[in-house]
């Protein structure tokens, strides 16, 4: 027996130090490639670092305070909170209603199911410059259409005065993320409890809101932080959807228009472009402290609904 245990406690000593030895590659990557970045940025924060080269002076949370008295930067976090909750509500919505509909006995299941999910694959980048030239005001295919269809006299110029709409709709290719989460959950549901619904006589949209959404509360709630923490960290797909101007026969760079010059978009303008690394930063960290918020908000919920699950 102490032989049997003493080969036991030895599996178990190799074994945690091939698990630490694993981790470890991913604990040293974290480290430099994103922990050390993030505590620096804070650590510049607390300074009135200008540039690269100037000796910065520590000024506390002046720049924090700054922050709050600068209206072009709460209006970018408006702009940003905006698009994360238009984002997840149509991730959501028309995710559910695709898994639904998927799930019912109709010809070629799989066939739309690869054909809804396969956008998804598509590099974000690949996908703003789709959107970008559909969307474009003069050689866009959506407004080509329109005025063939007499739908409108003057072309309109989604990518301008239209921007928040051309976001929200080149968003949408990750809609067949949602859709194969929503597929996975109703996979769980037994299908016991529809043919007992189908018995008494229940009706499709009643068994929806009785066993559907039920079952389906943990992965919507899933889906509801992903696509939120998505929605606050989009940057690219602004730039890539941006009309850029072109002066003196050269292409210009510019920012987004200003009801897509989200947060993180701000924080790149004022730390790469006009050099303010702390305030930079500390717009940075206050996104950081939203997401945190809400991602412990859903936290507390979620444990709060275990709970009353398990009392009743």
């Amino acid at each position: 027996m102490d032989k049997i245990k003493l080969s036991r406690d030895y599996i178990l000593r190799d074994n945690r130090k091939s698990f630490y030895l694993f981790i470890s590659f991913w604990i040293i990557g974290f480290a430099v490639f994103q922990l050390i970045p993030i505590l620096w940025g804070f650590r510049v924060s607390l300074t009135n670092q200008m540039a690269f080269s100037v000796k910065p002076k520590f000024v506390g949370l002046e720049n924090y305070v700054k922050v709050f008295q600068d209206g072009a930067v709460f209006y970018s976090i408006f702009t940003t909170l905006l698009y994360a909750v238009l984002n997840t509500v149509i991730q959501i919505f028309i995710g559910l209603i695709l898994a639904l509909l998927l799930e019912q006995k109709i010809k070629g299941q799989g066939f739309f199911r690869v054909v809804f999910y396969l956008p998804y694959v598509i590099p974000v980048v690949a996908t703003g410059w789709i959107f970008r030239i559909f969307l474009d005001k003069n050689i866009g295919f959506l407004n080509i259409l329109l005025t063939n269809l007499n739908l409108m006299g003057n072309k309109i110029n989604w990518l301008g005065e239209h921007a928040m709409f051309s976001n929200l709709a080149a968003s949408f290719w990750r809609v067949g993320w949602s859709l194969l989460i929503f597929i996975g959950g109703l996979s769980t549901i037994p299908d016991e409890l529809y043919d007992a619904a189908n018995v008494d006589g229940v009706r499709f949209l009643q068994r929806i809101r009785i066993i559907t959404i039920p079952f389906l509360s943990p992965f919507i709630a899933f889906q509801l932080v992903v696509s939120f923490i998505y929605g606050m960290q989009i940057f690219i797909l602004p730039y890539i959807l941006n009309p850029i101007p072109i002066r003196g026969g050269q292409v210009t760079w510019s920012v987004p228009p200003k009801q897509t010059f989200f947060i993180l978009s701000k924080g790149y303008d004022l730390i790469f472009t006009k050099v303010r690394l702390a305030y930079g930063f500390a717009v940075l960290w206050i996104t950081f402290i939203i997401v945190l918020i809400f991602s412990l908000i859903y936290s507390r919920l979620v444990k709060k609904a275990t709970y009353s699950e398990m009392e009743n």
